[in-house]
């Protein structure tokens, strides 16, 4: 007897299963599944939340850093596919000389764009890049830009808006602990005074002080309690063997901060915030180097924006205290060489401060900036709780001359850089090595190689015979006070002994 024929599954076509039709995420909702994974969601109702396989959702959890960083640097974060052609180099480029040239009242047509297009596509070693008009068309669709420059509306009531309405909704919503302001200074901080023990063979050398530049962005909240860490921009490299320092330092040509860096700065605050469970308000001035992009992408951080002709705090005696406060101290360092004796010229003595010293001396002035100048400044620009009686008095300690200088000279001393360009139009080199990721800052630059190489790293037993140095020569002064030695006697050893067991360990 012949044994039943069993069915195939895989040949019966009794049941005909209808193929679920895949479902794509777009970047930003990518990104909110890994909020939502963060909260410790599990990863099955994530996936009936957004109508997904759980599949889809272990993906993006595996790719979770790759996700955030292209969040971060998108224009276009709901387009559900990215894709990557053939010339993104060229486009990413053109990308952000549009919006430096647009920011810089460059006029922009068609023709000036497929030129510009050309010259980086050139750069980026691309000759036979062809920008037709509908390589142009496409790629302002797919960045949803526009060439045409946001219209600047004259309000001459805009002012008088921002302080007598716009500031005291804010402050109904959040506390002055939670006001930010930011703003950005240039410095040159080997800078030589003028009519300071000034020798007649001595010629001042401008050349050199044009190379030593820095930008600092400085931040801060309307009470005055807490004072971000200073975020410096410089062409110089720190030394390889110095791995900490009291500021963040990032390199960027020409000491310029871009939006790359800015974006950076806030992408940390927001981190910050959220981890302190906090949300602030920062408020900065409109510019190409501040993306508007950012006001939908921080969670803990609502970026706002000054209107024209407004004043802002960090203007009306924040930065001119910093300033007043680090050009305090050149003068004081050249004093004390004087005093000691030392035959020096001063332009030889303020070339002697080395990148380490002037971020040492900034960061010293702004821990000496005081929270009644921050309060003080906040309130010259509008943002005020109580009547104006209520004024927490402004010192003038910061601006008066130190010994050594006149209080004339000291002032044109401190405004000799108030006009350094923070920002600006980049050559096609330097858009193009941004775009291509290339790590070529400081590796021609003969001063990138001389702060690098002058420091010699100092061990444990050189810091203690050094102790031994200051305290001798605070004991032959007649000090009686070494609260302070003590210390620095006590930190030291503190680290000595945790490299010590660092060493051990390894």
């Amino acid at each position: 007897m012949a044994s039943p024929v069993r069915e195939n599954p895989k040949t019966s076509f009794t049941k005909v299963s209808k193929k679920r039709k895949r479902v794509e995420l777009s970047l930003s909702e990518k990104v909110n599944v890994i909020d939502q994974l963060n909260k410790k969601v599990p990863q099955t109702k994530v996936a009936q939340q957004f109508g997904v396989s759980q599949a889809q959702i272990s993906r993006v959890a595996t790719n979770k850093s790759k996700i955030l960083s292209l969040w971060e640097r998108s224009e276009n974060p709901n387009r559900k596919r990215q894709r990557f052609g053939k010339n993104t180099d060229v486009e990413s480029a053109m990308k952000s000389w549009l919006v430096e040239a647009r920011n810089n009242n460059i006029p922009l047509t068609g023709i000036v764009l497929k030129e510009k297009a050309k010259t980086l596509a050139q750069t980026l070693n691309k000759p036979d890049f062809i920008p037709t008009s509908g390589w142009i068309s496409r790629w302002k669709e797919k960045c949803s830009l526009s060439t045409k420059k946001p219209k600047k509306v004259e309000d001459l009531h805009a002012a008088e808006k921002w302080v007598n309405e716009d500031i005291p909704k804010l402050l109904k919503q959040y506390s002055p602990n939670d006001v930010y302001t930011a703003k950005e200074t240039g410095l040159y901080f080997r800078a030589t005074p003028e009519g300071i023990y000034v020798i007649k063979s001595e010629q001042k050398n401008d050349k050199s002080t044009e190379e030593d530049k820095m930008t600092a962005l400085v931040a801060c909240n309307m009470s005055g309690t807490d004072k971000r860490r200073l975020l410096l921009i410089g062409e110089n490299k720190i030394p390889s063997c110095v791995t900490g320092i009291p500021v963040d330092y990032m390199l960027s040509k020409r000491a310029w901060i871009t939006s790359d860096i800015f974006r950076q700065w806030c992408f940390n605050l927001d981190r910050d915030m959220k981890s302190q469970k906090r949300k602030i308000v920062l408020i900065v001035n409109h510019c190409s180097e501040h993306p508007v992009d950012l006001v939908s992408k921080l969670d803990h951080v609502k970026l706002l924006f000054f209107p024209l002709n407004t004043k802002q705090p960090c203007e009306q005696g924040i930065l001119t205290s910093l300033k007043y406060l680090y050009k305090k101290q050149i003068v004081h360092r050249i004093v004390a060489e004087l005093n000691i004796g030392n035959n020096i010229e001063t332009n030889s003595c303020v070339r002697e401060i080395s990148l380490l010293d002037a971020i040492h001396m900034l960061q010293k002035s702004w821990i000496e900036v005081t929270k009644e100048t921050v309060i003080s400044c906040f309130r010259k620009a509008g943002f005020q709780l109580g009547s104006a009686d209520e004024d927490v008095p402004e010192t003038d300690e910061h601006y008066t001359a130190p010994d050594g200088i006149s209080q004339l000279e000291f002032d044109k001393f401190v405004k000799v850089d108030e006009n350094i360009p923070c920002f600006g139009i980049r050559p096609d080199d330097e858009i193009c090595a941004s775009i291509l990721n290339a790590e070529t800052l400081g590796q021609s630059d003969e001063n990138n190689d001389k702060e690098t190489n002058e420091l010699t790293r100092t061990t444990g037993s050189d810091a203690l015979k050094s102790l031994v140095t200051v305290r001798r020569y605070l004991e032959c002064r007649g000090v009686v006070n070494f609260e302070a030695f003590y210390s620095l006697e006590t930190t030291v050893q503190s680290v000595i002994r945790g490299a010590a067991k660092k060493r051990t360990k390894e």
